[in-house]
């Protein structure tokens, strides 16, 4: 039901959004300790404030509370992806080609489960990523998340 739900208020979130001069980065609707959430994340060049948060949370909350179109109790929150964000489709991925990523497998992956690699690109099936000096593919379907990694 949250996916139909998504569907329909995407347009109007990332009108929103792109009103307060930001840029929409993912929007996602889960379940954390038994109570459903509508997690919205923000991006901007020179990183979100929390004034910036505020000011999308007021406008989103404004036209949730005018719409109603989510039939059961939820919290909202806008927030940034953050520095070591998740890469969720092939948007980020094309954002962050020949950045560094770490990646957790689902299964292992030449004895590893968690890697640290350049992204090189990507395709349909795989990500193609410089990995100990050899350009490999790993299978997306064996790929539980990718999040850039940023040296401090």
């Amino acid at each position: 039901m949250s996916n139909k739900i998504l569907e329909s208020l995407m347009p109007q979130i990332e009108s929103i959004v792109e009103k307060c001069g930001l840029e929409l980065y993912y929007v996602d609707m889960p379940k954390k300790n038994g109570t459903d959430y509508l997690s919205i994340y923000i991006d901007k060049k020179d990183g979100v404030t929390l004034d910036d948060c505020e000011k999308v949370s007021k406008n989103i909350s404004d036209m949730l509370d005018e719409e109603d179109p989510i039939p059961f109790s939820y919290c909202l929150e806008v927030s940034s992806p953050g520095i070591e964000r998740v890469l969720y489709n092939d948007k980020h991925l094309e954002k962050y080609t020949q950045c560094d990523i770490n990646i957790k497998l689902k299964k292992s992956f030449n004895g590893i489960k968690k890697l640290t690699a350049a992204l090189k690109g990507f395709n349909e099936d795989s990500i193609i990523v410089q990995y100990k000096d050899e350009e490999t593919a790993i299978l997306r379907n064996n790929i539980k998340e990718i999040t850039l990694k940023v040296d401090f």
